[in-house]
């Protein structure tokens, strides 16, 4: 496996460390189900639109486990990571809602940037700011959806 390649797995084990770091297991457990739809799901449909379909983006040896033009080990980092998000804001902090919405789309960005300057992935019409716009409107959304569920199970 080369060094690019070895960046996706280390991204796969850093995000699920950071998840059994903060969040607690029952949470996890929760929260697991939404991970998969949330973080996978919209990281498959995400990639296929955006190198698929509309050519902005091109990974280029950046992840060991790639088929159909999607690096599926990258896919994977994106569970915990959204188990991770999700359980931040439920908890009703203001501050850490906030933090949330800034701190995910700039480690969105630095990822980006790591893997543009390795040459792990190609950008086309595309940008780093637009790369923490779209990451910013995922995290809204999936702030909507866990604020939706939290509501409709209170009632």
């Amino acid at each position: 496996m080369s060094i690019e390649q070895s960046f996706a797995p280390i991204l796969l084990a850093g995000s699920t460390a950071l998840m059994f770091l903060t969040v607690p297991l029952r949470r996890i457990r929760s929260l697991l189900g939404w991970g998969l739809v949330a973080g996978l799901g919209v990281a498959t449909a995400l990639v296929y639109l955006m190198q698929v379909v509309y050519g902005f983006w091109d990974f280029r040896n950046a992840d060991p486990l790639s088929y159909a033009g999607i690096p599926w080990t990258l896919g994977l980092s994106w569970i915990p990571l959204v188990i991770v998000f999700s359980d931040f804001v439920r908890r009703r902090s203001l501050w850490l809602t906030a933090a949330s919405l800034v701190v995910f789309p700039v480690g969105a960005v630095l990822t980006h940037w790591y893997m543009l300057q390795n040459g792990m992935l190609i950008y086309r019409n595309w940008s780093l700011p637009a790369t923490f716009l779209i990451s910013l409107g995922i995290h809204l959304a999936i702030l909507a959806s866990v604020n939706t569920a939290r509501i409709r199970a209170e009632s």
